[in-house]
């Protein structure tokens, strides 16, 4: 980490050109803003909504957007730019938190679901335009090193926002003696100039393509048959393939529980404001470990740490349906979040492994895909099952699930060979698929 951002302040052009530092920094930008609201978001919907399955519905409208935005977005990228795309997605942001801001000061809960409307665009075109700009700058001999540093730089951003944003509001509600719900929207408006500046800093980036814009894009006909075709190509994928990318959709059902979700049963059981910003924090720590796990996964069989994190993840997610010690939560949820960064690298890496060059372009597009189906079946699933129940029933049906697919996972690494082990001087070597693309999808 500390030699990667020594490497990124450098004047080391081969290694980190002008345009990736200013991909970088954007990223780090983007969660830095989303840090602040997202432990919050869920707290401040279901004040405004008063009912957890409409709270699930709003993420659910996003991951959908996002789902159908991918092909358009992905088509300006091949005939005009990645730089328009990602501008594209920073203007989505800003929209998003201008309506989330008017929702609460208006009390108009409609426009949540409009700016979830923009969120999915935006958040989809940020996610494949940094993909693609980064892919296409990265040499092959520094690509773990820019890509380890983008990884790094928003998830510390994101931790950092989240304990702020938590202190924040505990020392405005404290000595204004105002609701939190009446103070959230303030985060809303300190995302603002963040976007801003965002937008200001990828106009410095020099356009790729200078076709005519392709409104053709947007044409439904043209929509549908793209999705058509990836989700054609799925089912000519092998057995192994399959289960990776329905595991991608779970783990994301794990982290729309864990983001969206766990704030709300915390405020519940009466944490404060910023020890719900600390507990978020430290869910999404274990996070950065990642890096250090899919060495390991690389030189053994991957399935076995499949397994062993779907497994392990089973324990913290029963405890959390039952025990209401705000200690034990926090402690249940950091290890959830834990297991997924055992799990996530793994499953990643085997996609990678068994994928030839030819097809990564489609493979990469089906896990956003399914990503983006996880992100919508879990806030819908999750928030179903915690209004008509409880967020305590929630956590237990993902422990079955998780048992579930322990259990699958298990027989196919029976039917399959292990994979061979990476070779000593392939240690720094990186796939386009490889753990590079885990990311944290925001639930707002």
């Amino acid at each position: 980490m500390n030699m990667s951002l020594t490497k990124f302040f450098s004047k080391e052009k081969q290694i980190f050109t002008s345009g990736i530092k200013i991909i970088i920094l954007t990223m780090g930008i983007d969660f830095f803003a989303w840090g602040f609201i997202d432990p919050f978001f869920s707290v401040y919907a279901d004040f405004l909504l008063e009912n957890l399955f409409l709270v699930g519905l709003i993420v659910s409208v996003k991951g959908f957007i996002g789902l159908i935005a991918l092909a358009p977005l992905s088509e300006i990228i091949r005939v005009k730019s990645s730089r328009m795309v990602a501008i594209i997605g920073r203007l989505g942001a800003l929209l998003t938190v201008i309506l989330y801001f008017c929702a609460g000061i208006f009390h108009l809960p409609a426009l949540l679901f409009v700016g979830a409307i923009f969120h999915g665009i935006g958040g989809a075109a940020r996610d494949v335009a940094t993909r693609d700009y980064l892919m296409e700058a990265s040499s092959k001999q520094y690509a773990s090193t820019i890509l380890g540093t983008n990884f790094s730089i928003r998830h510390m951003s994101w931790m950092i926002a989240a304990v702020a944003g938590g202190y924040f509001l505990y020392f405005v509600t404290s000595t204004s003696e105002k609701e939190i719900h009446h103070v959230i929207p303030i985060l809303f408006a300190i995302a603002i100039p963040f976007y801003i500046s965002s937008i200001y800093l990828l106009k410095k980036l020099s356009p790729n393509k200078t076709t005519c814009f392709p409104f053709c894009a947007f044409k439904p006909a043209r929509i549908l048959k793209k999705e058509f075709r990836l989700f054609q190509h799925f089912f000519h994928l092998n057995l192994q393939i399959k289960f990776s990318m329905l595991l991608i959709c779970f783990l994301q059902v794990i982290q729309s529980s864990l983001l969206l979700f766990l704030p709300i049963l915390a405020f519940q059981m009466q944490l404060s404001i910023a020890e719900i910003g600390l507990l978020m924090a430290s869910v999404y720590a274990p996070m950065l470990l990642s890096a250090i796990f899919s060495v390991f996964e690389d030189r053994t069989d991957r399935m076995l740490f499949i397994i062993g994190g779907l497994m392990f993840s089973v324990l913290p997610l029963i405890i959390l349906s039952q025990v209401e010690a705000p200690l034990f939560i926090g402690i249940s949820a950091v290890l959830t979040s834990l297991s997924l960064a055992i799990i996530m690298p793994a499953n990643l890496g085997t996609i990678a492994a068994n994928t030839e060059r030819k097809d990564s372009p489609q493979i990469a597009a089906l896990q956003i895909i399914f990503q983006r189906l996880g992100m919508l079946i879990g806030a819908l699933l999750i928030g179903s099952i915690s209004e008509l129940y409880t967020i305590q029933t929630a956590f237990v049906l993902i422990a079955i699930l998780a048992i579930i697919f322990a259990i699958f996972a298990t027989i196919v690494k029976i039917k399959y060979r292990p994979e061979k082990k990476v070779p000593p001087w392939r240690f720094t070597h990186i796939h386009p698929l490889h753990p590079h693309l885990l990311h944290i999808h925001h639930t707002l």
